[in-house]
C-alpha cells in the first residue's frame, strides 16, 4: 500500500514509505503549483482553477449577486467585473439543468428601495456548508458523518518542510474543511488512489494569522499554531466483526507526513483564495 508523494526541492526523485508498523509516509508534493496563471488572450476569458472555486463557493452563497457584489467578487479574486457576471449566468443556466429544467416561480418587479436594500446586503460571513446538492462526489470522498461541513478552496498546506499541493489535474487532492458538529478542522489529502485526513480539534488551536500575498490581494495564507499534534487517518474499505459487507472508513493510523513533521511541528500554513480563508480566521 503506497502512499502519495509530498512537495519540496527534489522530492520529484522520492518513493514513498511505509514502515513496518504500518506507517505511511506522504512525501511532499512532487510539482509545484502556481497559486496564479497568467490569463488567456483577450478573446477568450479563461478562469483560474482557483477562481473556479471561489466563484463556486460564492455562487453557492449567492446565486445573482448585484453589480455592486460583482465588483467586490471582481477586486477579490483578480477577475473582470464582466467575465464575472457572464461566469454566473452561465452558471445559473447549467444549475438550471441540473435541476431538471424546473420553471422558476415569477417574481415582483422590484422596487428602487429593494434594489438599494441588495446593493447594501453584506456578504455571507460564512463559507456555505456541504451538501449533495453542492458537491456530492467531494461528499463521497471526504466520508464524514458530521451533516454540516464547511469547505475552504486551498493551493497549498504546508508543515514544517512537508507540503502539499493542489494539483490541476484533481481538484480533490488537497481539501480543507470543517466538521462543525464534531468541532474539528481537517485536511484531506489523495494521491495515487489513497486517501488520507489529519483532524485538528478547534480546541486546541491556539492562534491564526491571516497574511495577504505579496501584489496579489486575491491570494493569500494562513498560519495556524495548534497545542498538541492532530490526528491521522486512512480512508479504508473493510468489514469489522458482525459486519456482512464491507465498509468505508477512516482508520486511524501513524503520521503519514513526510518525516513525520506535523507530529512534532505544531504549525500549519494553508495558501489559497483570501476571501475563504478570511473566512475561515472567522470561524476559528
Amino acid at each position: 500500500m503506497n502512499p502519495p508523494p509530498a512537495s519540496g526541492s527534489g522530492s520529484q526523485s522520492r518513493h514513498n514509505r511505509m514502515d513496518s508498523s504500518y506507517s505511511h509516509t506522504l512525501e511532499s508534493s512532487p510539482t509545484s503549483l502556481s497559486d496564479s496563471q497568467e490569463p488567456a488572450p483577450k478573446t477568450r476569458y479563461k478562469t483560474t482553477a482557483i477562481q473556479t472555486q471561489q466563484l463556486e463557493t460564492l455562487f453557492a452563497q449567492d446565486r445573482k449577486p448585484g453589480i455592486p457584489r460583482r465588483k467586490e467578487i471582481s477586486a477579490s479574486i483578480g477577475m473582470p467585473e464582466r467575465q464575472v457576471q457572464i461566469w454566473f449566468q452561465n452558471r445559473r443556466a447549467k444549475q438550471r439543468v441540473r435541476e431538471g429544467r424546473l420553471p422558476r416561480p415569477v417574481k415582483r418587479k422590484s422596487k428602487p428601495q429593494d434594489e438599494t436594500a441588495e446593493a447594501s446586503r453584506p456578504p455571507c460571513d460564512m463559507p456555505p456548508a456541504l451538501s449533495s446538492g453542492y458537491d456530492s462526489e467531494l461528499a463521497s470522498r471526504i466520508n464524514e458523518d458530521d451533516v454540516s461541513i464547511m469547505v475552504i478552496p486551498c493551493s497549498s498546506l504546508i508543515v514544517g518542510t512537508w507540503v502539499r499541493k493542489w494539483s490541476a489535474t484533481s481538484r480533490y487532492d488537497l481539501v480543507a474543511y470543517i466538521c462543525e458538529g464534531k468541532r474539528q478542522l481537517c485536511w484531506y489529502v489523495h494521491n495515487a488512489g489513497k486517501a488520507f485526513k489529519m483532524s485538528i480539534p478547534l480546541d486546541t488551536i491556539t492562534d491564526v494569522k491571516f497574511h495577504e500575498a505579496p501584489g496579489n490581494a486575491g491570494l493569500g495564507s494562513l498560519t495556524i499554531t495548534i497545542a498538541c499534534p492532530p490526528s491521522f487517518f486512512l480512508d479504508t474499505f473493510n468489514s469489522l466483526p458482525g459486519e456482512v459487507r464491507p465498509t468505508r472508513r477512516w482508520h486511524p493510523c501513524p503520521d503519514w507526513t513526510e518525516y513525520q513533521q506535523a507530529t512534532r511541528v505544531l504549525e500549519h500554513r494553508i495558501k489559497g483564495p483570501s476571501l475563504p480563508l478570511k473566512h475561515l480566521v472567522a470561524a476559528l
